[in-house]
């Protein structure tokens, strides 16, 4: 029976593993090539993750909790308008495009049928569904739905045009739909 993991030590590996998949995307991630980035192998990698694929699920998760604890915090004491307004803005930051676009390459694959991802996709997914229907008073599943889709397409354009002032002008006609008027 093989030694079980020091969670200490799996923690700091994830964090540092979070920069440079950050930097370096999923394209072309090699094991290799990551550890001696960190200074470890490849083995320990898979000795603390069990898998190439199980890496990348945690380091997504462990991301997605992030933002999702600072929406949480965003949220506390302002309307659900300018909660969402402070996370479009930070979303739309160029801190969070690295994330931003691991995330939606993720989802692609997840689409194309790699089912160690697929899960969390979904998981991911409900859990926004959940935080944005908890914010909004009076929302149901199905208008936090809506804004989480509506989310994912403005940031998934924004990545690919790049037209800043177009997707703003969409994302705040979202928000003025939700308040109950139109433009």
């Amino acid at each position: 029976m093989g030694r079980k993991p020091i969670p200490q030590i799996k923690a700091e590996l994830l964090e540092k593993i979070v920069g440079y998949i950050l930097q370096h995307g999923l394209q072309d991630l090699s094991l290799r090539a990551l550890a001696e980035s960190l200074g470890t192998t490849a083995r320990m990698l898979l000795y603390h993750f069990d898998s190439k694929e199980n890496l990348i699920v945690e380091v997504l998760i462990y991301s997605q909790q992030q933002q999702q604890a600072m929406f949480t915090n965003l949220s506390l004491g302002v309307t659900p308008t300018k909660a969402l307004r402070l996370l479009w803005q930070h979303f739309t930051s160029k801190e969070m495009t690295p994330l931003i676009r691991l995330t939606l390459e993720l989802e692609v694959l997840s689409i194309q049928g790699k089912t160690e991802y697929q899960q969390f996709a979904r998981d991911t997914l409900h859990r926004w569904v959940g935080l944005v229907s908890a914010q909004m008073a009076g929302s149901n599943a199905a208008t936090a739905t809506l804004v989480v889709g509506v989310f994912s397409g403005l940031l998934l354009d924004y990545m690919v045009t790049e037209e800043r002032e177009r997707i703003e002008a969409a994302f705040e006609n979202m928000l003025v739909l939700l308040e109950g008027g139109a433009r």
